[in-house]
């Protein structure tokens, strides 16, 4: 005994390794039911290596908890759980690998084959520094055992339920676990299958393991060692051979035969579900008056816990039961190797992939299938200062943004949702969190960039943004930033739903505020402050503000003094001012480069302003009067007076002339001022309102949004985290 516990002690791998076996204790076990009454009451359960438990009673609920409780992963409201004589839920970590557990569904991939499902499970299970060869033989003996030579290199989707669940049984025995739980092993099997897989059990538990299942079939409760009936109550009231059983529920059944006693295991199903309340303390007095409660729920009586018929034909279940192991158990946790279990998911992602067309058609095709949209919907014109619109401009990179979240996105929801039960098992045994975490970032991480590429590049084609390559550049540096957000809010709807159509709908519900809060539909100047809130909280803002940056189309905006100036100065500008302006005065249509601007040009623009008439140097002063001189004569006079007549008309003509020509002057002048005005207040209207609506994305600083980005990056990984872990709990 000394040798042995000093073994158990010293490595972990010695206790998986240990033939004498592990004795689990239960004691006065009780749980609530979650509406009313007990689903567990005052139950005690020894389990000795080399046996086969079935928990039987007509509740699914109470049998599964006993099981769960008994296994470590649901604490009860009282008792306690004894694992080779150490407390179970204060040592969970310690007896992880001594502990298998094969839940009622899969927890491995139907994409593998047997022995590749053994292999990963080998890799992610067994302590670190098992040498290769030792992992290689315990995937030999445990196929071997579980009789699975034939088949192990065939898929499991490919394989019966039978093979499956073997299968499933194979994962679990890989660390060589002292106590193995089964929920509902003969579910779905017929009657033959189901008897071989009882007796595949009975070789599994002969080599020194004690299992423990739950039973809902006649061949589950008939196969085993030992019966621990529960009451409708909760209350455990029998604990024994089958055979026993059907004496003790003789005597006191409420579904008996036509002769009035039970004379098959069947019938005690139908006698426990018509005990009533009443009748249910009577049931527990009269068992723990019973030789069997002294017998079996005590460890002083292990001598006699197994019948000598049945010693006989198990010699190994007899020497284990002359040599038990109920020292203490190990009270470090075992250590696992983060490379190796890193690099193991990593393969088993790609080969799981690779063989999985529709996950790998959505990571693949859905971008090329979604940059349609681009081709669909919008112009090459787009971003044109004549024909351009700046309206199309906004919608495109809001929904661009959307699409790459979606796809990012959605392409993983199948990925999670698929590994749930293995992912939720594998971290109950070795599976660390951090190495997970990788492996699920280093996929993503090597398809995001190909998501990114192909969106911003269609888009950058298709309606010929200005940026050029380097614009380009900066199209493509911000989408694999949202493709990252998407990637991790797709992950993240999956793990908090648990269907694929559940996850798809959350990750909807992510979706849609992303499109409002972006500030492309709703900008952000125009926003309540809840709303602006929001929106500074939300990564398609700063995926917005940076597209905006990276198209270029708004960039003159961004660089114009005028508009940087509040509303009221602006409009307070002269026109002797404006002349340092880009974007407004007379300067808008020739230094200002904004889609849709040069619509509002007129050919008038290109007249010169109307000359003012010119009227001569002497043109302006009336003849004078001419004077009578001494010495004229009457007919000279009048001949003068003649002369100056003529002048007086003359000048009145060219007055006339010149009055008509000045009053043309006006008029052209008063034209081409109003067109002028016209077509510049136009142009300055569409970009004032552009500014005053856009300002926080037209002039943001990018690299500012792209570290705004990295920081929800990591906040959705650590709640993606936070989710994951909390899945750890033991309920």
């Amino acid at each position: 005994m000394a040798t042995q516990q000093s073994r158990i002690a010293a490595s972990p791998l010695d206790l998986m390794s240990d033939k004498d076996g592990i004795l689990l204790e239960a004691q006065h076990l009780n749980l609530p039911g979650k509406k009313q009454g007990n689903l567990l009451q005052e139950v005690s359960i020894i389990a000795r290596p080399g046996e086969v438990i079935s928990l039987v009673s007509s509740i699914p609920e109470s049998r599964l908890a006993l099981l769960q409780i008994l296994a470590g992963l649901r604490r009860p409201a009282s008792g306690q759980v004894m694992v080779a004589g150490a407390e179970l839920y204060k040592n969970r970590k310690a007896f992880r690998i001594s502990i298998g557990y094969v839940p009622g569904e899969d927890i491995v991939h139907r994409d593998l084959t047997v022995v590749e499902a053994l292999r990963y499970s080998a890799s992610l299970r067994l302590p670190k520094g098992t040498p290769d060869t030792v992992r290689q033989k315990r995937i030999q003996d445990v196929i071997t055992d579980l009789e699975l030579s034939d088949v192990q290199n065939r898929r499991l989707s490919s394989l019966d339920a039978e093979l499956c669940k073997l299968t499933n049984l194979g994962v679990e025995l890989i660390t060589l676990p002292g106590l193995v739980f089964m929920e509902e092993p003969a579910a779905g099997l017929n009657p033959g299958a189901e008897n071989r897989l009882m007796k595949i059990l009975h070789k599994i538990a002969d080599q020194g393991r004690a299992i423990i299942l739950t039973a809902q079939s006649i061949s589950s409760v008939k196969f085993a060692d030992k019966l621990a009936v529960i009451l409708p109550q909760g209350q455990l009231c029998w604990f024994g051979p089958p055979g026993e059983a059907l004496g003790f529920f003789n005597s006191h059944s409420a579904a008996q035969n036509e002769n009035g006693k039970v004379t098959a295991t069947a019938e005690i199903f139908e006698t426990i579900d018509k005990v009533s309340q009443s009748q249910a303390q009577e049931w527990v007095e009269r068992f723990h008056s019973s030789k069997a409660y002294s017998q079996y729920l005590t460890s002083a009586a292990e001598k006699d816990s197994m019948s000598e018929p049945l010693l006989d034909e198990r010699p190994l279940a007899r020497r284990r039961k002359e040599n038990l192991n109920t020292g203490p158990a190990p009270l470090t946790a075992t250590k696992f190797s983060n490379v190796r279990q890193f690099f193991a998911l990593v393969s088993r992602s790609i080969k799981l992939l690779l063989r999985d067309p529709l996950s790998l058609a959505l990571l693949i095709g859905l971008p090329l299938l979604a940059s349609i949209a681009d081709i669909l919907f919008f112009e090459r014109t787009m971003y044109d200062p004549l024909l351009g619109d700046s309206t199309l401009v906004t919608s495109s990179l809001a929904m661009l943004i959307f699409v790459t979240m979606f796809v990012a996105g959605v392409g993983w929801i199948r990925d999670i949702r698929k590994e749930a039960g293995s992912f939720k098992r594998e971290r109950q045994v070795s599976l660390k969190l951090i190495p997970y975490l990788l492996s699920k970032f280093f996929l993503i991480g090597l398809f995001v960039p190909y998501q990114a590429f192909v969106l911003s590049t269609v888009h950058y084609l298709t309606v010929s943004a200005p940026g050029g390559l380097a614009g380009l550049g900066l199209f493509f540096a911000t989408l694999i930033l949202v493709a990252w957000c998407g990637a991790l809010l797709g992950i993240l709807s999956a793990a908090l739903t648990r269907s694929n159509s559940a996850a798809a709908l959350l990750l909807v519900l992510f979706l849609v505020p992303q499109l409002v809060f972006s500030g492309a539909i709703m900008p952000v100047p125009k926003m309540n402050f809840l709303g602006t809130v929001l929106a500074s909280l939300s990564p398609s803002r700063f995926a917005f503000d940076s597209l905006v940056v990276a198209s270029g189309h708004a960039k003159d905006l961004a660089n114009d003094i005028c508009l940087r100036q509040p509303p009221d100065q602006r409009q307070a500008l002269t026109e002797s001012q404006k002349q340092v302006c880009s974007c407004i005065g007379k300067n808008i249509f020739t230094r200002c480069s904004f889609p849709g601007i040069q619509r509002f040009f007129v050919s008038t623009l290109q007249l010169p302003e109307p000359v003012v008439p010119e009227y001569g140097s002497n043109a302006a002063r009336w003849p004078a009067q001419p004077p009578y001189e001494p010495g004229m004569t009457v007919e000279q006079y009048i001949e003068e007076v003649n002369a100056y007549t003529l002048d007086i008309e003359a000048h009145r003509q060219n007055l006339n002339s010149y009055i008509a020509n000045l009053r043309t002057y006006m008029e052209e002048l008063a034209a081409w001022e109003i067109m002028q005005n016209l077509a510049i207040g136009r142009a300055e209207s569409q970009i004032v309102s552009e500014y005053d609506r856009f300002w926080p994305s037209i002039t943001a600083n990018i690299t500012g949004r792209w570290l705004a980005l990295l920081v929800t990056i990591f906040i959705l990984i650590v709640i993606f985290a936070i989710v994951q872990k909390r899945k750890d709990a033991v309920v």
